[in-house]
Order: structure tokens, then C-alpha cells, then sequence
């Protein structure tokens, strides 16, 4: 059987949409913010989110598929379109969003396929070269030296 697990960040619409329509189901639960997100994540087969960067990259590295909402025009836009050309992702619509979810659950070759793709993206980072990155970015420096 299938556990939903929403967490809704700081969207209160979104919180109270899900609270009222879904809220009284067994196999539901409904979180708003919460910095614990990590635990969610690790229990699941599988993530339904918007190409936000730090979502996507916690996932990729938990090597836990996504399944993509369309994104905002700009860098979720972009996001997206590196998720899918890296097969790491699947981008649904309003009217296919059962079917692909189903087809992704459904069958390990799918959650898999995704999987093996997180991992070999996984194996081209650099640790040293992130902290030397996110080091230069706190202190302002010109980081494009290391790109």
C-alpha cells in the first residue's frame, strides 16, 4: 500500500487545499515547514516536487527519482530541462500525473532507470571542489576561475 507524505514548506494555501481534502485519510499525512525534511526523503520511493534547485540536488543525491511539476520560467525552467536530458526526472502535467506516477511506481525498472543515472551524476562530484566553490561564494571571490 502507499503512504502519501506532503510537506507543504511555507505555502499555507497549499497546507490548508491538502488539510481539507485529504486530511482525513489513514494513509496521508500533511506537514507544513519543517527543517526535517531529510527523513522524508530517505523513506521514500519516490519525490514529487518543482525544480528547486536544493530539492532537486538533496535528491539526486539520495538517488531518489523525481517526478517534476513544471517549473518556473528561468532557472526551475532549466532545472528541469537538465533533469530530464540526464534521465533523472519526469515532468508531468496536470492531466498525465496519475498515470506517469503510477507507471514509475509500478515497475522497478522505472524507480531504477532513475536511480542508476543519480548515481553515476553522483560519482562526477568533486567534495573538494564544492567546499573550495561554496568557500569562495561566502567570501565573495571570484568563483568562474574554478568552472
Amino acid at each position: 500500500s502507499i503512504q502519501w507524505i506532503f510537506v507543504a514548506g511555507k505555502n499555507k494555501r497549499l497546507f490548508q487545499f491538502l488539510k481539507d481534502r485529504l486530511g482525513g485519510l489513514k494513509h496521508v499525512r500533511i506537514y507544513g515547514y519543517s527543517k526535517h525534511v531529510a527523513p522524508f526523503m530517505d523513506t521514500a520511493d519516490l519525490l514529487m516536487t518543482k525544480p528547486g534547485g536544493v530539492t532537486c540536488t538533496e535528491a539526486i543525491r539520495k538517488e531518489l527519482p523525481l517526478l517534476l511539476f513544471p517549473g518556473l520560467r528561468g532557472q526551475e525552467e532549466k532545472n528541469s530541462t537538465f533533469l530530464l536530458n540526464h534521465g533523472m526526472a519526469e515532468v508531468i502535467s496536470s492531466e498525465g500525473t496519475w498515470a506517469t506516477m503510477k507507471q514509475m511506481l509500478g515497475n522497478d525498472y522505472h524507480l531504477n532507470y532513475y536511480r542508476v543515472n543519480m548515481k553515476r551524476y553522483n560519482r562526477t562530484f568533486d567534495q573538494n571542489k564544492i567546499v573550495t566553490l561554496a568557500g569562495l561564494l561566502a567570501r565573495g571571490e571570484n568563483f568562474r576561475k574554478m568552472l
